[in-house]
């Protein structure tokens, strides 16, 4: 069940583990309190402000336009595969969301378009897959209401993820084949699953932006000293210069029932897995994904506690969704206060090998590399 590293909702609703740690709550609702859950202050960053765009545990997905593409997906992947047709457009987005599980338009543009293509192609393009059932588009309702537009999120259908287990070989877990139906009102299953993957989504697109990723891995077998294994949630392989590959742990953290113990139990395994990992195994930083700044101390404090050893940086979702920056990521001083801890190579415009320019060595010319026995 690899999926489930990222699921924090089954954990035991009790904060065993630090019992030093006081755990910091909000004392304030920014919304109406007639339609919160009573148990809003809970969940909601300490600071009292509204949840983050991936971060609402309340919220529950809702498909949209349910019926589109159902009676021409096998039809147009039969086409498609007697006559070699598919696009580059179509591969990409197929083979990307095969990986990243699900995605909003602007995480799918920046994946496999470029700065050159419009928003309207891009637009048209996932429009015409979603008519042709090669992808299922959802968003959520909540009854934390707020001003915030929810985007699209898309996934493939069952169909699209025959297509990928066909031509890459990948096989998509059966929760993320996605089966849109009309859910009654309030019955969708909860986002919670989902928004792991979307905010690192957010942190792949930055990197790929910056063009310094070389490799994105999905919990990959870590093959430790002692020959046990370790599944990071998500591995970036990222370039700082030529000869120069550094890997990141990505730790994406989502506030919901018993989250506290869980990630202490978690830090307690990145502590050991880093323990025993060595040469390329080891991390050079693992990066935990916050919902909000406001959360950043205690995350820290509780990794202090359980994995002192590690080389840690911090972001958020609002900071991803800003653009890779100077602010886009912190550490934590020793009185909870928040430091600016950018790393320059990740910056725009930054000297030093870039991601393309490495990756285009390793392209191969078939008529020069291999020959016919």
């Amino acid at each position: 069940m690899a999926d489930n590293l990222l699921d924090f909702t089954h954990a035991p609703d009790h904060h065993r583990g630090s019992p030093r740690m006081e755990i910091p709550v909000a004392t304030t609702n920014p919304y109406n309190p007639a339609t919160s859950p009573p148990d809003i202050l809970q969940y909601l960053p300490p600071s009292g402000e509204q949840f983050s765009l991936f971060s609402d545990p309340y919220a529950k997905m809702v498909y949209y336009m349910p019926k589109a593409g159902g009676h021409s997906a096998r039809y147009w992947m039969e086409q498609r595969m007697e006559n070699h047709s598919f696009t580059d457009h179509e591969l990409n987005l197929i083979n990307f969301l095969s990986q990243h599980r699900c995605a909003t338009r602007s995480q799918i543009a920046r994946a496999i378009f470029t700065e050159r293509d419009s928003g309207d192609k891009i637009k048209q393009f996932i429009q015409k897959c979603h008519h042709r059932g090669i992808i299922s588009a959802f968003s959520w309702v909540s009854p934390c209401l707020g001003e915030r537009k929810k985007p699209l999120i898309y996934g493939l259908t069952r169909v699209g993820a025959e297509v990928a287990e066909k031509l890459f070989h990948i096989r998509v877990h059966d929760r993320y084949k996605f089966h849109a139906v009309n859910f009654p009102n309030g019955a969708g299953p909860k986002m919670n699953s989902f928004y792991p993957y979307l905010t690192s989504n957010e942190l792949f697109c930055q990197l790929k932006s910056v063009d310094r990723l070389i490799s994105w891995e999905r919990e990959p077998h870590i093959l430790l000293d002692d020959q046990t294994t370790f599944k990071p949630a998500f591995v970036a392989e990222v370039i700082k210069g030529a000869g120069e590959l550094l890997q990141f742990w990505i730790e994406p953290v989502r506030i919901t029932n018993g989250w506290f113990t869980r990630i202490v139990q978690r830090f307690r395994d990145i502590q050991a897995a880093y323990e025993k990992s060595s040469g390329s195994q080891k991390p050079n930083r693992i990066i935990v994904i916050a919902d909000s700044d406001s959360r950043v101390p205690i995350i820290a404090a509780l990794a202090e506690e359980h994995m002192p050893d590690v080389v840690l940086r911090f972001t958020t979702d609002e900071r991803l969704l800003q653009g890779m920056n100077e602010q886009t990521f912190l550490q934590c001083g020793p009185n909870g206060e928040l430091i600016a801890s950018a790393m320059p190579f990740l910056l725009k415009d930054a000297p030093g090998m870039k991601a393309s320019e490495y990756l285009s060595h390793q392209v191969i010319d078939i008529n020069d590399e291999f020959e016919d026995f």
